[in-house]
């Protein structure tokens, strides 16, 4: 069971650099003595990927998005619910990386830009 995004955390993800789900490689291309390439799916299902980040306050990002990753999503092992902004699609996310692949850094005024990359399924 995947677990909830926090209610009172921000959900949308900010447009600059927003790469919707996109599957990850899938298609193993195999040299031949002459022609094109022989191509070939590898699996039937495959997982997709985005690339997003969200533009929090300081008090968004230590209060609520920390315990949120740390301990609800156990440093980023577990998966949550995720809705995707553009299609509304719902998916079940995982972070790629964990914690480890977060990524935050100061933003303009008091605010914290928080980039990762999800797993969806």
């Amino acid at each position: 069971m995947a677990e909830t995004w926090p209610a009172s955390l921000p959900k949308d993800p900010r447009r600059e650099g927003y790469r919707p789900p996109r599957a990850e490689r899938n298609v193993l291309e195999s040299e031949r003595d002459s022609g094109p390439k022989k191509t070939r799916r590898l699996f039937t299902a495959v997982p997709s990927v985005v690339e997003l980040s969200w533009r929090w306050s300081t008090s968004d990002y230590n209060d609520k998005w920390r315990p949120f990753l740390h301990g609800t999503l156990a440093d980023g092992a577990l998966s949550f619910d995720w809705t995707e902004p553009l299609s509304g699609d719902e998916y079940v996310a995982t972070i790629i990386g964990g914690a480890a692949g977060v990524e935050a850094t100061m933003g303009p005024g008091d605010n914290i830009i928080v980039s990762c990359r999800l797993r969806v399924i």
